[in-house]
């Protein structure tokens, strides 16, 4: 992840995203992916076994529960996300429109909001559930897609230029998170409260600075 953001980051400095870096963007997701697939197969045996037997003992209803009905409800509960953000970054646009916001503001507060929320309910139920691994993979899969395959794609189509304000404030705030993240996850191999909230406060200022002085 931090790797991806530092990838990004350095199209810029080059110029801007361009055809050519949207190509090493998207053959960077492919390398992962495969390598991710490759790390997967190698476990796969071994997970499957200890989920199945984990699952058996603590959620008895879910080793009984049929795969299609599960599926199911993946299916309506991924729509029911994906309708919510639509609903939320079409109304916070036009209400920061009406406020004479520029587009950039928008795009880093309210749609960054509006399309982050199903990676955010989606980990704070896999946490209060116990599934960790699950609440951390989707954080940093989705970021992973979101810095690699989509700013790629688009350069692909058309050329992005970057502005410096972005270039300057906000790619270095977003590798600082994501260092802050590294950093925070190798001392314990976790993430502590403490640690959480300051990634929050960060962040918070960062939003704060976005509006007051930087717009």
């Amino acid at each position: 992840m931090s790797v991806a953001g530092i990838a990004l980051w350095s199209c810029g400095l080059w110029g801007g995203v361009g055809r050519l870096a949207g190509f090493v963007l998207c053959v960077l997701f492919a390398a992962y992916t495969v390598l991710l697939i490759r790390n997967t197969r190698k476990q796969r045996q071994r997970f499957l076994a200890d989920s199945v037997e984990l699952v058996g003992e603590l959620h008895p209803e879910l080793a009984r529960s049929s795969l299609g009905r599960e599926i199911l409800w993946l299916l309506v509960g991924a729509a029911g996300i994906s309708l919510c953000s639509y609903l939320i970054v079409g109304s916070g646009v036009a209400i920061a429109s009406s406020l004479g916001v520029p587009e950039l503001v928008i795009s880093l507060t309210v749609i960054a909001l509006g399309t982050s929320l199903p990676e955010l309910m989606t980990a704070i139920v896999a946490v209060m559930k116990g599934h960790n691994d699950l609440s951390l993979g989707n954080v940093i899969g989705a970021n992973i897609l979101d810095l690699l395959l989509i700013p790629g794609l688009c350069a692909m189509v058309r050329p992005l230029p970057l502005n410096p304000k972005t270039l300057f404030f906000d790619m270095p705030v977003l590798v600082l998170l994501m260092v802050l993240c590294v950093a925070f996850g190798l001392t314990h191999r976790r993430l502590e409260r403490w640690e959480g909230g300051t990634i929050l406060v960060v962040y918070l200022v960062y939003v704060s600075l976005r509006w007051a002085v930087l717009r």
